[in-house]
Formats: C-alpha cells, sequence, structure tokens
C-alpha cells in the first residue's frame, strides 16, 4: 500500500525577462511563468513537479 496524501501545495510563478521576447504567434513576453505542486505525504516525505 501507499502513503496517504497530506497536503498539495500549488504555487504560480510569474518572473520577470531582463528583456522582452517576441514572436509572431504570441506577441510580446515580458514574463515567464511556472507553476509548481508539492505533495506531502503522512509520513513526511514530498516531490515537486513543475509545468
Amino acid at each position: 500500500m501507499g502513503s496517504t496524501i497530506a497536503k498539495v501545495q500549488p504555487r504560480m510563478f510569474r518572473i520577470p525577462l531582463p528583456e522582452v521576447l517576441n514572436d509572431a504567434k504570441h506577441g510580446n513576453h515580458t514574463h515567464f511563468e511556472l507553476v509548481t505542486v508539492t505533495i506531502t505525504l503522512e509520513d513526511g516525505s514530498e516531490g515537486t513537479g513543475y509545468t
């Protein structure tokens, strides 16, 4: 059997870029977005994933 999830902590970061990037499909990019989630199990072990 596996451990039970005790906590799920999602986060979103908006990281400013040092200069504006541009492409024809998406236009100007002034920041980079990063979504993470940290899952903590009852036994205290945890892991973080991102997209």
